[in-house]
């Protein structure tokens, strides 16, 4: 590996070894035999250590002689590897969607996830620049609330958790990112009358339809809008299977439809074919800006499907339906239901009549327990 110094500016050239056998003349690109000689000591330390990638990007010409020798020098050998093995991860992105759909996750949440992970990666984004510094950056340069940050981020992790799998990474960079609080769950709910005016107050009957469907039933929207086939809604007996999404509990075989919601579901799904999916061509973002149209006619701002899912089990509750009744239709734990609307009470009239009940049922329990005693 003799030192060569040719060419008008007299620059040194080295042979290199690579991986793949055998050695190439490569350019140092300087003329200071001193430094030409530091160089060859260096390469043939990192032949010796088998750090190919290093040599191979010299050879290849990804990585100039001058570039490696000056991470030889500040000892960031290590970091200059990472960065010529790093990936573009842009690339990968919609193979990961594609997974993610594929193993049952909802379509609009892919979307939704895909969107926001581009809003960090873009058209070009390598595999070493996935820090935690990078990412927590990202965060602390959004607008919008807590939650919205974490939603961001538990996407990022998604991605990351794709590239682990299929060996592109090979662990988490950015464990040590605190996720951002979630939001305060919102309260919110409305009675029986302000959900059937938003459902009055729009005008598109398919739409009008899938707000009076989730505004009586509590379902959640996405699995309402990709799985549920007409065959699952009994407008005879006021009753519909809900398909769930994210587990098991999710899946409400028999939950009752309110029966206001039922002209409105008639109207739109008349005589359609029971294994026809209603809503599959609806989009979150069609029944977003619909809904918020509906609402504003009706008076009630800022109301939203996902808080008419409190507005069934807060009416329930105030009829005092039990927490299992309410955790059954809304495909809950017992736990979570009794937690959230332990704090709402029958009204006085649903106790009265409570009272009166168990009442009558209790002098028709003695009567029943004195006639047997005369009878005996």
């Amino acid at each position: 590996m003799n030192a060569q110094f040719r060419g008008k500016g007299k620059r040194g050239a080295l042979y290199v070894a690579c991986s793949r056998g055998g050695v190439r003349l490569r350019t140092t690109g300087t003329s200071d035999r001193y430094v030409t000689a530091r160089m060859k000591t260096m390469l043939r330390e990192l032949r010796d250590q088998r750090r190919w990638t290093l040599l191979d990007a010299v050879v290849d010409g990804t990585c100039s002689m001058g570039r490696l020798y000056d991470a030889h020098v500040a000892r960031r050998l290590g970091e200059l590897e990472r960065e010529l093995a790093a990936v573009n991860l842009a690339p990968l992105v919609d193979a990961w969607i594609a997974d993610y759909v594929a193993n049952g996750k909802s379509e609009n949440n892919a979307a939704i996830y895909k969107s926001q992970v581009l809003t960090l990666i873009g058209e070009r984004f390598l595999s070493h620049e996935l820090t935690v510094a990078r990412v927590k950056a990202w965060i602390g340069g959004m607008t919008g609330t807590s939650g919205t940050k974490r939603n961001r981020l538990m996407a990022l992790r998604s991605f990351i958790a794709y590239l682990e799998q299929i060996g592109v990474l090979a662990d988490n960079p950015i464990r040590k990112v605190p996720a951002p609080k979630k939001n305060a769950p919102s309260m919110r709910y409305e009675s029986q009358a302000v959900d059937e005016a938003v459902v009055k107050a729009t005008p598109n009957v398919c739409y009008a339809a899938l707000f009076a469907f989730v505004h009586a039933t509590g379902a959640d929207l996405s699995p309402v809008l990709q799985h549920t086939l007409r065959g699952d809604i009994d407008l005879e007996r006021g009753v519909t299977r809900l398909r769930g999404t994210k587990h098991a509990k999710r899946q409400v075989h028999e939950a009752l439809i309110e029966p206001w919601a039922l002209p409105a579901l008639r109207a739109y799904l008349g005589d359609m074919l029971p294994f026809v999916k209603p809503w599959e061509r609806v989009t979150r973002h069609m029944v977003y800006w619909y809904h918020v149209q509906a609402a504003k006619a009706a008076g009630v701002e800022g109301y939203t499907l996902r808080q008419a899912r409190h507005s069934v089990a807060v009416r329930a509750r105030k009829r005092g339906v039990s927490f299992e009744s309410i955790a059954a239709q809304l495909g809950n734990s017992v736990y979570q239901v009794a937690t959230v609307y332990a704090r709402f009470n029958s009204d006085l009239e649903s106790r009265r009549e409570e009272a009166h009940a168990t009442a009558d049922a209790t002098r028709r329990g003695m009567k029943a327990r004195a006639s047997g005693g005369r009878d005996a």
